[in-house]
């Protein structure tokens, strides 16, 4: 899968946020042909209530996204709609043809074409489910990181409680003086070395 960014917005966290989701998203549709994403930036379209979020065209698969003014979560979920478009491309069901019933795009194709409307339930179904079940699985995933960093953190604060259970129960060591001698016992002593060395001199 190859991410085009036709957009003048700073795209790198959302690039990465949709390499993440998409090797969940291809497993759990099951399609084997990678489909390209063309992100797109229309300040007209955004304006729009009725503007179009995303869609896909089948003959090139590929799937535009368009991110003005939307949280990403929301591009996310635009994504995981247009993946099942493509996973039902791969099974061949663009390919069939439609007599007297609104062809794919055309204006009430998911209301008055049975089989199209069916493709969009599986879809809308399909999608947010996919997407749902990858989100709680970040969040599963990130709940078991922080009982880990705990577990790490409830470990260091008992060898650091132990370290200083030691420290209060050890008796401090009281350092030993120097005997010292009496003034008084000093200065005779002194001077007595001082007479004994200079007269017994020879």
């Amino acid at each position: 899968m190859d991410i085009l960014d036709n957009t003048n917005e700073e795209t790198g966290k959302l690039q990465q946020i949709i390499k993440q989701f998409y090797p969940f998203a291809k497993e759990y549709l099951d399609f084997g042909d990678d489909p390209n994403v063309v992100l797109r930036s229309d300040t007209e379209n955004a304006g729009n209530f009725l503007g179009k979020t995303a869609y896909y065209a089948p003959d090139s698969y590929e799937i535009h996204l368009f991110i003005d003014k939307r949280h990403p979560k929301d591009v996310l979920r635009s994504l995981s709609h247009e993946l099942v478009h493509h996973s039902q491309n791969c099974r061949g069901e663009f390919d069939r043809k439609y007599e007297n019933q609104p062809q794919i795009g055309e204006i009430g194709y998911a209301q008055d074409n049975p089989h199209l409307r069916n493709m969009e339930k599986e879809a809308y179904l399909v999608g947010n489910l996919l997407f749902r079940d990858w989100c709680d699985g970040l969040s599963s995933q990130f709940s078991a990181i922080l009982l880990e960093n705990e577990e790490k953190m409830d470990k260091n604060e008992k060898k650091t409680a132990q370290k200083e259970q030691k420290i209060l129960k050890s008796e401090p060591k009281t350092p030993q003086k120097e005997a010292k001698k009496p003034l008084k016992q000093w200065y005779y002593g002194s001077l007595y070395d001082k007479l004994t060395s200079k007269w017994t001199k020879k």
